[in-house]
């Protein structure tokens, strides 16, 4: 039965991890967008572009979010002590 449970841990954990890489990803390609902000002037004539700016830096903080929950996620073997922090923003 231990041996069952260390595959499951092992195949779950292999999964866990596919899922944190996908959004690393999806945050590189968000911040490939972000780097436009380097060419917004505080005269912008195109106002619209500062609530989509805004967007992408909520994208990417829900991106993280989501990595650090399947991180957290992952069984963990016998280690004392170890506190989970709160994924919740204030």
């Amino acid at each position: 039965m231990a041996r069952f449970k260390t595959t499951v841990d092992f195949i779950a954990t292999d999964a866990a991890l596919v899922r944190a890489r996908s959004h690393r990803g999806r945050i590189l390609c968000l911040l490939k967008y972000l780097a436009e902000i380097d060419e917004v002037t505080a005269d912008e004539p195109d106002q619209s572009v500062m609530p989509e700016l805004a967007q992408l830096f909520l994208d990417i903080a829900d991106a993280a979010e989501d990595g650090a929950a399947e991180l957290f996620s992952i069984p963990r073997r016998a280690v004392p002590d170890v506190k989970e922090p709160s994924l919740h923003r204030p």
